[in-house]
């Protein structure tokens, strides 16, 4: 996942077409709205679920030029050093 994905998703403009669940699994077909843009991007979740917490996920990108756009154009976060001296 992209550590910056709030600085590409819009998520006040968020919706969803599909909701689904069955056992351990869950999918859902959402749509978000791309920072600074009127653009739009659909995204398929799937989800593993076990034991009321997401032990996997895979996600794809429908039409994702804008978004892939939109991520090359954000700084990258630094990593963290997490090595006290």
């Amino acid at each position: 996942m992209l550590p910056n994905l709030p600085d590409v998703l819009d998520f006040g403009r968020f919706s969803y077409d599909v909701f689904f669940a069955a056992d351990e699994r869950v999918v859902a077909l959402v749509n978000f709205g791309l920072t600074g843009s009127d653009a739009m991007i659909k995204i398929s979740e799937h989800w593993t679920v076990r034991d009321g917490k997401a032990t996997s996920i895979w996600v794809a990108y429908f039409e994702p030029s804008g978004f892939a756009r939109q991520a090359r154009h954000r700084p990258r976060p630094q990593p963290l050093n997490l090595i006290q001296s």
